[in-house]
């Protein structure tokens, strides 16, 4: 299989897990965390929903970066999820600007947010 066409095919079906349910966003709040940063992350946990398109542009990117040996190429579906999850801090991080935090605490804050597969 060409590696373009496996990447595409593990990012449909990480989305397809997100979708699901199967994949989920989790957020650990810190104890100092202000009311701005709980909300953001209550926003993103509830509204952010990742695209074929937008994922799949972000692996190929990392995709066209790759200067390693054949076989070792970025597109297991681990490191899709990997790409999905910063794909979602990245959005924490937006929503946390939009709301008035500053960057020290959104840079913080943006690695409590991980995405786990769901256990329920």
């Amino acid at each position: 299989m060409v590696v373009k066409e496996l990447a595409k095919r593990n990012v449909e079906a990480a989305v397809r897990r997100f979708s699901d349910g199967r994949l989920v966003l989790m957020v650990d709040p810190g104890p100092d965390w202000s009311s701005d940063v709980l909300s953001a992350g209550e926003a993103i946990r509830a509204g952010w929903k990742p695209t074929i398109e937008q994922l799949y542009s972000r692996v190929d990117h990392r995709l066209a970066e790759y200067k390693g040996p054949p076989g070792g190429e970025p597109v297991s579906m681990d490191l899709v999820i990997w790409n999905m999850e910063h794909m979602a801090q990245d959005a924490f991080v937006a929503e946390m600007h939009r709301r008035g935090v500053s960057d020290a605490v959104a840079e913080r804050a943006k690695h409590k947010l991980a995405l786990e597969k769901w256990k329920g």
